[in-house]
């Protein structure tokens, strides 16, 4: 909302920078960092459900090899989400608005936790939940040399306005054509490095709200957070 952290994953997001390749607008001009998270917002704003395929990338300091995870992710507001990881493991992260689940198949344990905390150090649910704002929390500036986009993209990068206690830096990339994000980088404060590729995207398609319920396997241990 995404990363792992001590409760098994940080879901995260934002948006910055200019790089090569980028689309111009209609007058010829690039659009600038601010510019680019400017009109992400506006259409996030526009989107009740989102739909994707995601795969994800994690790099940490000491470890020899990156962590990898592929899964479907749904989000409707307000305030509902559902991360699906088919691999390495099943592993669902649901929040009905009110109560976030976290269930670990291998692990056989789900915790539960509020939804309303979670809006508030999670950046990428905060945003996708239509509680946060990218242009209100985040300074959009240009992605330094050597983070660059694809024909027809803009990368941006950026910066919590206030010091975050997971986020270090952003990176968005973003389709010139709908200002919808493909790719996000997130940069936490020891280094790690996780990147989230969307694919197969589709919003403000009908998404019933038993689909972002979820009861485990009996015999499952359940923790209280």
């Amino acid at each position: 909302m995404p990363i792992y952290s001590k409760m098994g994953f940080l879901f995260l997001t934002v948006i910055v920078i200019l790089g090569s390749g980028m689309p111009m607008e209609a007058s010829g001009a690039e659009l600038s960092a601010v510019a680019v998270a400017e009109r992400l917002q506006k259409e996030y704003e526009q989107t009740i459900t989102f739909v994707a395929d995601f795969k994800q990338t994690t790099r940490m300091e000491m470890a020899r090899r990156p962590r990898e995870a592929e899964g479907t992710v749904l989000f409707k507001k307000p305030g509902r989400v559902r991360w699906d990881y088919r691999l390495p493991d099943r592993q669902v992260i649901v929040s009905d608005g009110e109560v976030l689940r976290m269930y670990f198949e291998q692990a056989q344990q789900m915790i539960r936790t509020s939804a309303k905390a979670a809006m508030q150090s999670d950046v990428t649910y905060a945003f996708f939940a239509g509680t946060g704002s990218l242009t209100a929390n985040f300074d959009a500036v240009a992605a330094e040399a050597g983070i660059e986009a694809s024909s027809g993209q803009y990368v941006i990068k950026l910066l919590p306005k206030e010091p975050h206690p997971q986020v270090d830096r952003l990176y968005v990339w973003v389709d010139g054509n709908n200002f919808i994000m493909v790719r996000l980088r997130i940069v936490d404060l020891f280094g790690s490095v996780t990147d989230l590729f969307f694919e197969n995207i589709e919003r403000n398609v009908t998404l019933a709200d038993d689909l972002f319920a979820f009861e485990p396997p009996p015999g499952t241990e359940i923790i209280e957070q």
